[in-house]
């Protein structure tokens, strides 16, 4: 079912923690439908309905994602994560940034699945780096409640806009290097985008995007040696 309940709570937890009157400044809300084949511990072949939203708010910014794989199968699968973080500059009044970073941030997560969910906190940093519309990396402490114990996991995320002529792409993207838990191996998430703006063939730029997106799955799920690589088709709709 498509509006699954961990679609509801997700949305629901979103809402009661940043009212309605906090919020400021940009936000951007995308859709996107991918499709590969080769996954492992999965159907071989899936396609992915996508839907996240990121927005700045009075005390610093949040992102949030849900997904649904094969969702017109009847057997479909949902997995949900949201990201809440705190601007040290916001919150405290005094100026974080220098020379190589924008602010800091308290960085929290919660990583929410059909038979999965962790928490996350640590620090955030927010990059500067040449050309890219952004550059931030999320230090944290990871707590996966089915697990003992706890680990460190960094999360880099980034978005590199370039033209090839008159044509405008972007290199985009995000990764999660996660250390050893209880039963679960360490494992790496590399899954960057390369996607044409196709809207701005038309006249509108940054409202359609298609592209590929290639998913990195060392010790998937934390089991070791299951190495999964994946080229997927990308189409994103973004409002």
């Amino acid at each position: 079912m498509l509006f699954s309940r961990l679609r509801l709570s997700l949305l629901a937890a979103i809402f009661m923690a940043l009212p309605v009157h906090a919020f400021a400044n940009w936000s951007v809300t995308n859709l996107s439908l991918l499709y590969g084949d080769g996954f492992k511990l999965d159907d071989n072949a899936q396609y992915t309905i996508t839907l996240d939203h990121a927005r700045s708010w009075k005390y610093g910014d949040f992102f949030f994602f849900i997904e649904s794989f094969n969702p017109a199968t009847g057997d479909s699968n949902e997995y949900g994560e949201i990201h809440p973080r705190f601007s040290l500059s916001k919150v405290t009044g005094k100026d974080f940034s220098n020379n190589y970073i924008h602010d800091m941030y308290i960085a929290t997560e919660v990583e929410l699945g059909e038979n999965h969910r962790a928490y996350l906190y640590g620090l955030g940093f927010d990059l500067k780096l040449k050309g890219f519309n952004y550059f931030n990396v999320n230090v944290y402490a990871r707590d996966n409640i089915r697990q003992g114990g706890k680990t460190w996991q960094i999360t880099p995320y980034w978005q590199l806009p370039f033209s090839i002529g008159s044509s405008k792409w972007s290199f985009e993207g995000f990764a999660d290097i996660a250390g050893t838990e209880d039963n679960a191996k360490h494992n790496i998430i590399f899954q960057p985008q390369l996607l044409l703006d196709v809207g701005d063939l038309f006249g509108h730029p940054g409202q359609i995007k298609a592209g590929v997106e290639y998913s990195y799955w060392s010790n998937k799920f934390g089991v070791k040696d299951i190495d999964q690589k994946v080229m997927q088709v990308m189409m994103k709709w973004s409002f």
